[in-house]
C-alpha cells in the first residue's frame, strides 16, 4: 500500500525555503570592461571583497608576496577578500574586472590566495552583447557562482597563520558602516573592549597593515571609483571619503596611486571611451 505524502507549498512558507537552499548572497559592487589600461601601476591593494580580472590583451601583472601571476587572455583570477597584491603594467592592455562581495559564512576562512581559472569556457559570457542590463548581470551572477563553486577544497582552510580573529573581523565590520572619523584606534578598540596598543598590534598581525593604513587605502579606493563619474566635484569627493579639504585629499591621494585624482579622472574616463 503506498503512503500519500501531503503536497506541501514551500513558497507559502520562506524559512523552509531558506533551510533548502542557501547561497552565499553574492553582491557585485563594481564592474567595468576598459577597452585600454595605460597606467595600472598600484602598491599594497587590499580590500574587504572579491576581485575578478581578464585581460583580453597582455601587458599586465599581480604582484604577491612571492610571486608574480601574468594576465593574459587564457586566464581568469579571482583574489578572495584581505589578499595584498600590488599591480603593475608594461604596457596598454584590456581588461574587464569585477568587484563583489559574499555574504554568510562560507568564505569567511578562505585562503588569501589568488584562484586562477582557464578562460577558454567563460569567455563568451564575458564577451556577450546582452540585449538588457537584466540579462547582463545575470551572466555576470552566473560566471561568478561557477567559479566560486570551482574553487578547490583545500582554500577553504586559512593557511597557518591566515586565519582572522573574529575580533579583527568584528573591526572590518564595523570599519565598513562607519564613516573614517569615527574609526580612529581608540574608538574601534573601544568597540572591541581592547586596549589601543593591543587592538592595533593585533590588527597588524591579522591584515598586514595598521588599521589607519588599511582605513586610508579603503577611502582611497573608492575615492578613484568616484572620480570615475565626472559630475562630482573632487572637493566634493575629499568630504564624503574623510578628508579635511581637497588638498589633503589630492596629497594622500597622489602618495597612494601616483598621480593626482584630477589627472586620474582624465584617465579613468578616456580609458572608459577608448
Amino acid at each position: 500500500m503506498f503512503q500519500v505524502v501531503k503536497k506541501m507549498s514551500y513558497f507559502a512558507n520562506p524559512g523552509i525555503l531558506r533551510k533548502i537552499i542557501l547561497h552565499p548572497e553574492v553582491m557585485i559592487l563594481r564592474t567595468q570592461d576598459y577597452r585600454r589600461v595605460t597606467d595600472w601601476n598600484i602598491s599594497d591593494r587590499l580590500a574587504p571583497f572579491w576581485f575578478f580580472f581578464w585581460n583580453r590583451t597582455p601587458g599586465a601583472e599581480l604582484v604577491f608576496q612571492n610571486r608574480v601571476v601574468r594576465l593574459t587572455p587564457e586566464k581568469v583570477v579571482l583574489i578572495p577578500p584581505l589578499t595584498l597584491f600590488s599591480t603593475r603594467s608594461e604596457q596598454p592592455f584590456c581588461q574587464v574586472f569585477i568587484e563583489f562581495t559574499t555574504g554568510g559564512n562560507e568564505f569567511k576562512d578562505i585562503r588569501r590566495h589568488e584562484v586562477v581559472f582557464p578562460a577558454e569556457e567563460y569567455i563568451p559570457r564575458l564577451t556577450a552583447n546582452y540585449r538588457s542590463n537584466a540579462r547582463q548581470a545575470i551572466g555576470l551572477y552566473s560566471l561568478l557562482f561557477d567559479l566560486l563553486l570551482r574553487i578547490p577544497e583545500e582554500y577553504f582552510q586559512a593557511e597557518p597563520g591566515q586565519a582572522i580573529d573574529p575580533r579583527i573581523a568584528k573591526a572590518l565590520d564595523l570599519i565598513s558602516v562607519r564613516p573614517k572619523n569615527e574609526c580612529t584606534n581608540r574608538q574601534l578598540s573601544k568597540s572591541l573592549h581592547m586596549s589601543t596598543s593591543s587592538f592595533s598590534h593585533l590588527f597588524t598581525q591579522n591584515i598586514g597593515m595598521s588599521p589607519q593604513r588599511y582605513i586610508l587605502r579603503r577611502e582611497l579606493e573608492k575615492a578613484q571609483i568616484m572620480l570615475g563619474d565626472p559630475e562630482l566635484p573632487i572637493n566634493v569627493i575629499a568630504v564624503k571619503t574623510g578628508f579635511a579639504d581637497r588638498y589633503h585629499f589630492s596629497k594622500a591621494f597622489k602618495a597612494f596611486f601616483g598621480i593626482s585624482p584630477a589627472a586620474m579622472r582624465k584617465k579613468l574616463i578616456a580609458d572608459k571611451n577608448d
